[in-house]
């Protein structure tokens, strides 16, 4: 008996100095959000007195704070029902109207299922703020990402995450805070646009954002558009292709970066898909695949008709050429180029061998027809009249 009066004074000892801890820790930092503040003494308790201490946000255990910010906290939780580790983003929504938008927002977001996009399990309410159960993607940063890779890995890296914005937009939402860390590469190389706990409809008031990639016009207090994330977009972008080392930007990047980070809305792109389609028109990509293509048409021989159709601009002039050779005949000069020359030689010694191999249809004999001489006047004869 006296063992376990004990035991139980001791665990009572020990959660109320873990109590004191957490009191301390918010009173320390009184601007701290009070989850992050909880989920921090919870841990220390564990650390220091050992116990199981847990912060529980709907079904979820918080367990380590992944990063904090205006618009909300974001922690690494665990789902005991399916025991597994997902991510929690608590949105900061203080009255009923804002909370109402927010799970709004985040249902739409749980129905938006795109493979650049993190994927929302869950949206609920707690206190003053509205929880997104989210995808817990392993992975790097854009930011962190780019000053070890190339820039055209980069430009990869960024089309995906533009492909996620214009799912995003496509169903009606704005990210609202888009920069290099919350687009996040995978260890299986898919990127995912996370963190939308920023993100509203369409024609939403705008609640924050991270100045250097917020657009001009959002000091005018005009509501949510996509050309927000745009612009944003386009900043991050020139910023990852410089940490990339590739300054000066090619001019056809240039172009793009410049006319997605417009100050104009008008001089950006008209949407954000025409933004994604330009990325991946790269000039050398597509002169590469031209001549991947041609090489082995001209190394061939003169491509057909149903190329022609298929690749006008690639073989227009050689079937110009082949059709002046046909109507000059055999004797027609060979093009100019040496691979083509080449064929052209071979072509031609394949010819004669077929035709010396043909059976004459005189003797029946292989080799050339016997010539027969021209019907005409003998020699010495006279013509009259």
């Amino acid at each position: 008996m006296e063992a376990d009066r004990a035991q139980r004074g001791e665990g009572e000892r020990r959660d109320r100095d873990a109590d004191g801890l957490g009191a301390r820790v918010e009173d320390a930092r009184p601007e701290v959000d009070p989850f992050v503040a909880r989920v921090m003494a919870a841990n220390a308790a564990r650390a220091l007195f050992g116990g199981e201490r847990v912060v529980r946000v709907g079904r979820y255990a918080l367990r380590r704070v992944l990063g904090a910010g205006g618009g909300g906290s974001v922690f690494v939780a665990h789902d005991p029902e399916l025991d597994r580790e997902i991510a929690i983003k608590l949105i900061v929504a203080p009255t009923p109207p804002q909370r109402t938008r927010a799970l709004a927002e985040g249902q739409a977001l749980a129905r938006l299922a795109h493979p650049n996009v993190v994927a929302v399990f869950d949206v609920g309410s707690v206190d003053d703020r509205v929880y997104l159960a989210m995808e817990l993607v392993r992975g790097t940063s854009l930011r962190a990402y780019a000053s070890t890779a190339s820039a055209r890995e980069v430009i990869v890296a960024y089309r995906q995450a533009g492909e996620g914005l214009v799912a995003a937009h496509a169903r009606g939402l704005v990210h609202g805070d888009f920069k290099p860390d919350n687009a996040v590469i995978g260890a299986d190389g898919r990127v995912r646009v996370v963190d939308f706990g920023l993100a509203g409809a369409v024609g939403a008031d705008v609640s924050g954002g991270t100045p250097q990639y917020m657009a001009p016009e959002l000091r005018a207090d005009t509501p949510a558009a996509p050309t927000h994330d745009q612009y944003a977009f386009a900043v991050a972008l020139g910023e990852s292709l410089r940490a990339a080392g590739q300054a000066p930007l090619p001019r056809w990047l240039a172009a793009i970066v410049a006319r997605g980070s417009a100050t104009e809305v008008d001089a950006r792109f008209p949407t954000m898909a025409a933004m994604v389609a330009a990325l991946a028109n790269d000039p050398r990509r597509r002169w590469r695949r031209r001549a991947l293509i041609a090489t082995p048409l001209v190394i061939g021989g003169w491509p057909s008709r149903s190329v022609a159709a298929a690749r006008p601009w690639l073989s227009r002039r050689a079937m110009a050429a082949r059709g002046r050779s046909r109507r000059r005949g055999a004797r027609a000069a060979p093009p100019r180029s040496m691979r083509t020359c080449a064929a052209w030689a071979r072509r031609s010694r394949r010819s004669r061998r077929r035709r010396a191999a043909r059976p004459s249809r005189c003797t029946g004999a292989t080799g050339p027809a016997p010539t027969t001489p021209r019907a005409g006047p003998r020699p010495g004869a006279r013509r009259h009249g």
